[in-house]
């Protein structure tokens, strides 16, 4: 999909320059995870996290932005990292910012506020709500924000 698109077109430049770039990601084939591609999807739920998950929605997400801050915290002992990008998708910079030892940027390639009711979902449905809630937090608590177009921010803004 153009996500992937981007992020292994960002990697090789980030690379050409002579710098480290990591991807991590969800549900990656194990052939996939070399080169620096970390698969975060690992983390299996406990009684806490099933709880917490019922209670918020969107049960993968705590326990991938867990399983992200244990992978940057390891990575920054062997790497030291600049800087953490991160997609729109369900305000994962909120649970980055302050945890792990770089600034985080959140990349705009769609959020939920402008593209769900596109995407046919219901938006009186209460998990929209919640994402679209969970996404503009992270777009707040973001140390950095970039989009593929001024209109992508500029139409975030407005909402």
């Amino acid at each position: 999909n153009g996500i992937v698109t981007y992020l292994t077109n960002l990697k090789e430049h980030v690379e050409k320059q002579g710098h480290v770039g990591f991807i991590a990601t969800r549900d990656v084939d194990d052939s996939d995870c070399s080169g620096n591609v970390f698969d975060i999807s690992q983390d299996k739920p406990n009684r806490i996290t099933k709880l917490f998950t019922r209670l918020r929605g969107h049960p993968q997400t705590f326990l991938e932005m867990r399983q992200l801050r244990k992978l940057v915290k390891q990575l920054h002992r062997r790497e030291v990292i600049d800087i953490i990008q991160v997609e729109d998708s369900f305000g994962f910079a909120s649970h980055l910012v302050g945890q792990v030892p770089a600034p985080v940027v959140m990349r705009l390639h769609g959020p939920w506020a402008l593209n769900g009711a596109a995407n046919g979902v219901d938006v009186s449905s209460p998990g929209h709500q919640s994402r679209i809630k969970d996404e503009l937090i992270g777009v707040l608590n973001a140390d950095g924000i970039s989009a593929p177009s001024q209109h992508t921010i500029d139409a975030t803004r407005e909402y």
